[in-house]
């Protein structure tokens, strides 16, 4: 019996041409090689051009703008493939049963620090080349669970209630892209900014 491949699983079902991938698959890979090049680029240079993705990428600029015709949209596509791997994250953090807002912050910015450092520089790149409120809006469903946790955890005396929460958002965040800075720039090794990162948050949080 042979071993060798079956000839009719070269063809697909979709073009009907042997040993080629459907298109479909093909443009998805496309694609996911370059949000992959893009998030890359964009960490140590978010004005790294169309032409340097495609390099990255291993794509031609035709087949880059035959998914994303301008610089905007591929801004806009790194950002939110950045922002939905955080939210993602987020998602499935470990948050033991009764753990305090601290404890529920800390658990939270572990399971989507990795993600959110990754995306930082989509992030950078998208402040330079997109709308405020764009940016704002991709940006929200990363910014909501944390805004939540600092709510519930103002009202329930787990989190200072001296600054209003919005204000307390935006000091996380920050502190969250300065860590994500320093690990890019290589001031900064990943772990030590992790650490760096949990124990400011929390002191900045906590009641006084």
């Amino acid at each position: 019996m042979s071993t060798g491949p079956d000839p009719a699983s070269s063809i697909s079902p979709a073009d009907g041409r042997a040993g080629r991938p459907a298109p479909r698959a093909d443009a998805r890979r496309n694609r996911e090689a370059v949000m992959d090049a893009a998030l890359r680029l964009f960490r140590t240079d978010p004005t790294a051009t169309v032409a340097q993705v495609a390099q990255a990428a291993g794509v031609g600029r035709v087949t880059l703008y035959g998914h994303y015709p301008t610089r905007e949209a591929l801004v806009g596509a790194a950002l939110s493939t950045a922002v939905a791997r955080a939210e993602r994250a987020m998602a499935e953090a470990a948050v033991p049963d009764g753990a305090t807002a601290t404890e529920a912050l800390r658990a939270l910015l572990t399971a989507a620090w990795p993600a959110l450092a990754d995306g930082h520089g989509a992030v950078a790149a998208a402040c330079r080349d997109l709308p405020a409120d764009e940016v704002d809006a991709r940006h929200a469903p990363v910014v909501r669970p944390l805004r939540d946790l600092l709510a519930s955890g103002a009202a329930a005396g787990e989190v200072r209630s001296d600054q209003e929460v919005p204000w307390l958002v935006a000091a996380v965040s920050a502190l969250v892209h300065a860590a994500a800075e320093q690990v890019a720039s290589g001031a900064m090794t990943h772990d030590d900014a992790t650490a760096s990162l949990l124990t400011s948050v929390v002191s900045l949080v906590r009641p006084a």
